[in-house]
C-alpha cells in the first residue's frame, strides 16, 4: 500500500473515438494529452505515464494508445503494432525475472486490460474489429466499448450491443468476464456473464444445428453422385449394346 500501485492500460481505437476523453473520466482528472491526427501512415503507439493520488494511496498509470488505427487505405497489417508491443512487455518482464539480481523499482508494464472502442455505428462490428481482437484475445484481457454511445438511442444501442455480442461469440473471441466475489458488483457482474454465456449456448447450439444440416447436406450430394455414377454407367451400357446391334444388323 506504502509503495502504491501499477496499472497499465492499452486504449485500441481510431483517431477521435474518445480514448483520452473517458480515460479522464474514470480516474476524475485531466491527463495531459497531445492531439492526435488522421494522417498517420502507419499504426503507432503513444505511452504515456502518470502519477496520480487519492487518499494517500499512490497510483502509477501508464496509458498506451493507438494513432493512426484504422486510418489506412491498407488496415491488413493494423492490429500488428498492438502485438508487438504486448509481446514486447512479456519480454522485457521475463527478462527482469530471469535477472539474479531484480530490481525492486522495476516497473512492470505488462498490460493489465485493453479497452477496445468500437465505432457507433449501429449495424456490426468491422473487419478491423474481429481481426484485431481474435489477434489479441489471448494476450490481454479485452473489454469492448461502444464509444460515444450518448450518441445513439437506447433501443438502437441495445440492438447494437446484442449484435456485437453475436458477433464476438461467432467468431470465437474471448472477452474479459467480470469478477463476481465483490458483494457490491457481484450481482451486477454474475447478470453481465450469464447474459453472455447464455448468447454463447445459443450461438453454439445454432453452429451444432448448422453441423448437421452440412453432413445431412453432404450425405445427400454423395448419395447424388453415386446414383449419377450408376445412371451414365447404365446410360453407357445402353448406347454400347444398341451399337452393337446396329453393327450386327449391317
Amino acid at each position: 500500500m506504502r509503495q502504491g500501485f501499477s496499472f497499465n492500460i492499452l486504449c485500441v481505437g481510431e483517431t477521435g473515438i474518445g480514448k483520452s476523453t473517458l480515460i479522464n473520466a474514470l480516474f476524475n482528472t485531466n491527463l495531459k494529452d497531445n492531439k492526435s491526427s488522421h494522417f498517420y501512415p502507419n499504426v503507432g503507439l503513444i505511452v504515456q505515464t502518470y502519477d496520480l493520488q487519492e487518499s494517500n494511496v499512490q497510483l502509477k498509470l501508464t496509458v498506451v494508445k493507438t494513432v493512426g488505427y484504422g486510418d489506412q487505405i491498407n488496415k491488413e497489417g493494423s492490429y500488428q503494432p498492438i502485438i508487438d508491443y504486448i509481446d514486447a512487455q512479456f519480454e522485457a518482464y521475463l527478462q527482469e525475472e530471469l535477472k539474479i539480481k531484480r530490481s525492486f523499482k522495476y516497473h512492470d508494464t505488462r498490460i493489465h486490460v485493453c479497452l477496445y472502442f468500437i465505432s457507433p455505428t449501429g449495424h456490426s462490428l468491422k473487419s478491423l474489429d474481429l481481426l484485431t481482437m481474435k489477434n489479441i484475445d489471448r494476450k490481454v484481457n479485452i473489454i469492448p466499448l461502444i464509444a460515444k454511445a450518448d450518441t445513439v438511442s437506447k433501443n438502437d444501442l441495445q440492438k447494437f450491443k446484442s449484435k456485437i455480442m453475436s458477433e464476438l461469440i461467432s467468431n470465437g473471441i474471448q472477452i474479459y468476464q467480470f469478477p463476481t466475489d465483490d458483494e457490491t458488483i457481484g450481482q451486477t457482474n454474475s447478470s453481465m456473464n450469464d447474459k453472455f454465456e447464455h448468447l454463447k449456448s445459443i450461438q453454439q447450439e445454432e453452429i451444432m444445428k448448422l453441423e448437421e444440416e452440412k453432413r445431412q447436406l453432404e450425405e445427400e450430394m454423395t448419395d447424388f453422385s453415386k446414383t449419377k455414377a450408376v445412371c451414365e454407367t447404365l446410360q453407357t451400357q445402353a448406347c454400347t449394346n444398341i451399337k452393337k446391334d446396329k453393327d450386327r444388323k449391317k
